[in-house]
């Protein structure tokens, strides 16, 4: 039997028919992601897939088995089958019966190794190759070798785009656009005028990236400034003033912005995300910000304008930002959180309004003892009373 090594939506690579092995991949794996792997029992056994046992129906499918309590069920599945499995995928520490697998790879990190069999196993999107006769592409544009455009996709004026990029069907490009080698940006994607976008960026479904930032101003001092300053609100915003946005996006490489994900240009200069950083969907970034390398934004994070976050920062799902904030490396701010300060490097932040979590959580539990001690003040009234009762009464 043989097995696909499918190319990333973000590699260039091209698919290659290679039989694998349990031995192979414990050597691939060592290879891509450093040592950790080790192989128990037959390791030529042949793997062709990955299945959760669940959902096990190819006998070569390599079973993902990241918790000792799915054991027993193997167990009587291998009883009701007359067989054991060929392959399973486990944690360093797990110890299979004997009789499970024929195989077993073990990882201390199992989901770094899931993570390299899914991307050896997986199957890109579909698309056709080359150019679609209903594309639309600026003659002004440069293309690059192997770039794919798809139907009713648009591409504008002076646009660049480098060699194995992917433009699946529905997307627009404006002018100006820069696109690095082996991105890949899915249906219903937009791109505004002079964004500029790395290598291996991908870009998920219905994407929005350089829309105009929300920023306006009143010719008064208006309600929100009021409001900062901790004033009396007495202005009116009867007349509110647009203030252009007149630069760009710009996404390093290794970028991935998730589905309905909206990035805002900014008003001078770039809105700024540095490489490796990854966006969960549903996510809003505003104007003028900078996001550092390799963070982590979880669904439905709305960061508000001018913040600068910086490398390898994790914000949780549904966080929002004030504006103007910084957050320093590796900050994490849990899910839930209204930030309304900066966050040093390296703490964890909770809470709305956010504070640091130990803080966070001595308050939550000083209000688990309110119920006592408030039982403790009303006996403390009544003795008193009953003390300046006898005290009057002699």
């Amino acid at each position: 039997m043989t097995a696909t090594l499918a190319p990333s939506p973000t590699s260039s690579s091209q698919s290659a028919s290679q039989l694998w092995t349990v031995g192979g991949l414990a050597e691939f794996m060592t290879a891509l992601v450093g040592p950790g792997a080790t192989t128990e029992g037959q390791v030529d056994t042949p793997v062709t897939a990955v299945s959760h046992p669940k959902y096990a129906a190819d006998p070569n499918a390599m079973l993902v088995v990241l918790d000792e309590a799915i054991i027993p069920l193997l167990q009587q599945a291998v009883a009701q089958q007359g067989h054991p499995f060929y392959s399973v995928l486990t944690a360093e520490k797990i110890t299979l019966p004997k009789g499970i697998a024929l195989a077993q790879l073990k990882h201390p990190r199992p989901r770094v190794a899931l993570g390299v069999l899914l991307k050896i196993f997986s199957t890109p999107p579909y698309v056709t190759q080359g150019i679609h006769p209903t594309a639309i592409v600026d003659p002004t544009t440069t293309l690059g070798s192997n770039v794919t455009i798809g139907a009713y996709t648009f591409v504008g004026p002076n646009c660049t785009l480098g060699d194995d990029v992917t433009l699946m069907p529905h997307v627009t490009l404006g002018a100006n656009v820069a696109i690095g080698d082996d991105s890949w940006l899915y249906s219903g994607v937009r791109v505004a005028d002079n964004c500029v976008l790395g290598k291996r960026v991908m870009l998920h479904h219905n994407v929005s990236i350089g829309a105009d930032g929300f920023s306006y101003v009143t010719p008064e001092k208006g309600s929100v400034e009021a409001a900062k300053l901790g004033e009396k609100i007495t202005a009116q915003n009867t007349t509110i003033h647009k203030i252009e946005s007149l630069g760009n996006v710009i996404l390093e490489d290794d970028v991935e912005v998730g589905a309905n994900s909206t990035i805002d240009r900014a008003n001078l200069g770039p809105t700024l995300v540095k490489k490796g950083t990854k966006i969960d969907n549903l996510v809003m970034i505003g104007h003028n910000n900078t996001l550092g390398e390799n963070c982590l934004i979880a669904g439905q994070v709305g960061i508000a304008g001018s913040c600068v976050i910086g490398d390898r920062v994790v914000l949780g799902g549904q966080v929002g930002t004030a504006d103007h904030l910084t957050l320093g490396d590796d900050a994490i701010v849990m899910a839930k959180s209204g930030l309304m300060r900066d966050v040093p490097a390296s703490e964890i932040h909770f809470g709305t309004p956010a504070e640091n979590q130990r803080d966070f959580f001595k308050k939550w539990a000083s209000l688990g003892k309110v119920s006592a001690l408030r039982a403790t003040v009303r006996d403390l009234e009544k003795r008193l009373s009953d003390l300046e009762q006898a005290t009057h009464t002699h």
